[in-house]
């Protein structure tokens, strides 16, 4: 054309008076009506874009030529990703520039409750991670104090039998061990009252509940 090769051009189809028509109409073409059925990638992505061009939700299933109520499912998962960004926004405004969370919301295009929700579920995660970290190192000590445990009585018991240990080594042994259990009852015991009396002190943050 006109001795070029290639150009760039635009076709504009009767009958379409939106960049919403438009949009709909590829994914018809390329996907509805083409050789391939749309995948759930592309319904989303189309879904978004509608949403973007402020389409109203109950037009999007005629517009895709989809089921409604498939299409509803991706409508709902693109506003609650929208939402989690959102709120997300607000969150950041607060804890890296002590925005307030009302305007916060207001800045980032949420509620104030959704923020404080936010922020009070990423406390509540740093202190399930506290409270498991310490409960999986515990654990980790008492089933190794616990398995040492067994396979030295086994070995001594083999001892026994070889003629090695006499019965009062053991029981000796056996006796150290279980003052040592004691004690160790007695320090838990001491850790937890005073735990206890720091929180009747009132230098405690919480209640034992």
């Amino acid at each position: 054309m006109f001795d070029h090769k290639e150009v760039k051009v635009q076709t504009i189809i009767s009958g379409l008076e939106t960049e919403a028509q438009l949009i709909a109409l590829a994914f018809r073409a390329n996907n509805v009506d083409g050789p391939l059925p749309p995948d759930q990638q592309d319904i989303g992505h189309t879904v978004e874009l509608l949403l973007e061009k402020k389409v109203p939700k109950k037009d999007i299933p005629a517009l895709l030529g989809l089921p409604e109520q498939a299409v509803k499912k991706y409508i709902n998962d693109v506003e609650a990703r929208w939402e989690r960004a959102k709120t997300y926004r607000g969150y950041k405004l607060v804890v890296t520039q002590g925005v307030s969370v009302p305007e916060a919301a207001r800045q980032a295009g949420t509620t104030p409750e959704k923020v404080r929700n936010f922020i009070a579920r990423g406390r509540t995660k740093v202190r399930e991670d506290n409270i498991t970290k310490v409960s999986k190192e515990m654990r980790q000590v008492f089933k190794s104090l616990t398995s040492k445990l067994t396979s030295n009585m086994v070995s001594l018991t083999k001892k026994y039998d070889d003629g090695d240990v006499v019965a009062q080594d053991v029981f000796d042994l056996l006796k150290s061990i279980e003052a040592s259990h004691v004690r160790i009852g007695k320090v838990i015991k001491d850790l937890h009252d005073r735990f206890e009396a720091k929180l009747n002190t009132g230098n405690g943050n919480s209640s034992p509940h």
